[in-house]
């Protein structure tokens, strides 16, 4: 009978390429139990990916939201934080510098200002904050520090009051400085380096869009910062040393420092009313992702018992293949002659 030998070359590259097959498809079917989806897409889906390219750009859809979310999130809840900070430093100044000035004790008054000074830098330093390296009270100019520092600011300030020797002038052009707009040689030109525009809504998901809309410019920011200056004017000898002009204008700084107060809370509501609106937003988009994804992976899932009795398969052909192949290797001509 005529047959067809095999040289032993030949028989070892066939049994090198079919033990790579059994080994790449162990693999596969490794994967396939571990993960319960099928690694061959088009065959599960039998070449309609229609449906599930639309659930795949859906997931891709949310998963951006989810990003826009977060770092919207981290910038709101940095600002909400430096707010909050800005109003405990402040909420019991103002009633402190109103009941120092009846007090009326030089020394007394003396300290109250430095301290109204040091808090005025402190809240000059809070608005310069950054999250995620971008400047938070800013605008839409993120890139650039919204404030210059609280010395160049108060140096700019004495310049409006240089020369005035009543109470009600020094006041008078404190808020005149503060109002001023940009291009007035005033606050917004000196102080305030960041957008008159404030950054523009981020989208977090189809229907909501949310902003953050406060900024260094904000007038209920300015008049914290105001009051705080009138004391920092007095602690630092930039207004005349007459005793009961500096207590006239430590008592005005604590009155616009206790009305700030109350407007900062405003402006913290309204962050506030933001931040919940990012943190439904993430929720609603983390349940309808969770559904997309249950929703695709039951397309493509792989049966656990067909896919465990092919593995098993799989493992019995390459333990036949190793057995066989070192029995061949350990074949030698003499035990057939």
């Amino acid at each position: 009978m005529a047959y067809v030998s095999i040289g032993d070359m030949a028989q070892s590259f066939r049994f090198r390429q079919h033990n790579q097959q059994l080994k790449t498809t162990l693999a596969q079917l490794t994967d396939e139990v571990a993960s319960g989806v099928q690694q061959d897409i088009g065959a599960a889906l039998k070449g309609e990916f229609t449906s599930y390219s639309g659930l795949v750009a859906s997931i891709a859809r949310l998963d951006a939201y989810a990003q826009s979310a977060s770092v919207t999130g981290t910038f709101l809840s940095v600002m909400q934080a430096t707010l909050g900070t800005i109003q405990d430093q402040t909420a019991e100044f103002g009633a402190t510098l109103i009941s120092v000035r009846q007090d009326g004790d030089t020394a007394v008054l003396d300290a109250a200002a430095q301290d109204g000074a040091q808090r005025f830098s402190a809240v000059v330093t809070a608005l310069n904050t950054q999250a995620g390296g971008r400047y938070v009270f800013s605008g839409m100019d993120t890139a650039t520090r919204p404030l210059t520092g609280p010395d160049e600011i108060l140096t700019a300030l004495s310049t409006a009051v240089s020369g005035l020797s009543t109470a009600e002038e020094i006041l008078t052009a404190v808020n005149d400085w503060f109002a001023a707009p940009a291009g007035a040689g005033g606050y917004g030109d000196l102080a305030y380096q960041g957008s008159d525009s404030p950054l523009a809504a981020q989208r977090v998901s189809d229907a909501v869009a949310v902003s953050a809309g406060v900024t260094a410019g904000d007038e209920r920011l300015r008049g914290m910062l105001q009051g705080l200056a009138l004391s920092a004017l007095v602690a630092k000898g930039m207004v005349p040393s007459d005793p009961a002009l500096r207590s006239r204008l430590l008592d005005a700084s604590g009155r616009q420092v206790m009305s700030a107060s109350s407007a900062l809370t405003s402006a913290r509501t309204e962050v506030g009313v933001a931040e919940a609106a990012v943190s439904a937003a993430r929720t609603r988009n983390s349940a309808e992702r969770t559904s997309l994804e249950t929703a695709r992976l039951g397309m493509v899932a792989a049966d656990p018992y067909d896919t465990s009795t092919a593995l098993k398969a799989v493992q019995t052909q390459l333990e036949t293949l190793y057995a066989l192949t070192s029995r061949l290797s350990g074949m030698h001509l003499t035990d057939y002659l």
